[in-house]
């Protein structure tokens, strides 16, 4: 398998316990990393930029929107299946 490297990639629930190494390692293997989780408190978001990683608050009900306004290449999402840019996962 070929390492993931100069994408664009929205990685959501960020701070959870697989998200966020996950985002750390594609960060640091040259890749835009953007992580998405509640962010309640402002300071939360220092810790994932000095790791590499843009912080944002997105919609999950509205995700459609989410690709083309960022530009990713791809959208992790390890607590659920998320749908991309009209996508149907079923049930």
């Amino acid at each position: 398998m070929e390492p993931i490297t100069g994408k664009k990639i929205l990685v959501t629930g960020v701070t959870g316990w697989v998200a966020g190494p996950l985002a750390e390692s594609l960060a640091a293997a040259g890749n835009t990393v953007y992580g998405a989780a509640r962010f309640k408190d402002p300071d939360t978001r220092a810790p994932w930029h000095a790791k590499g990683v843009k912080t944002v608050g997105i919609d999950l009900a509205a995700v459609a929107g989410v690709q083309p306004a960022l530009g990713i290449d791809g959208l992790g999402g390890l607590g659920r299946q998320v749908p991309v840019a009209g996508e149907d996962v079923g049930p």
